[in-house]
């Protein structure tokens, strides 16, 4: 989990702004991002990214699956 809410609030808006499914690049995001990221799509507080049935973990591999961790 994110502890630094300001890393928490970047990640949100990253969300919001359509990460990772309108997203792409060439290097995965560094793992504190990445982690924060994950809280955020798994807090789901609009209950419009996969409404609100995911675990963590679920959601870790789904975004695993869009943008693996590493270089792509």
């Amino acid at each position: 989990m994110a502890d630094n809410p300001d890393l928490a609030e970047a990640a949100a808006w990253l969300v919001r702004s359509g990460y990772p499914h309108d997203w792409s690049g060439r290097e995965a995001p560094p793992d504190a991002l990445r982690e924060a990221i994950i809280d955020a799509v798994h807090a789901d507080p609009d209950r419009t990214l996969h409404g609100g049935e995911l675990t963590r973990d679920e959601v870790a591999y789904w975004i695993g699956q869009e943008i693996p961790e590493g270089a792509r």
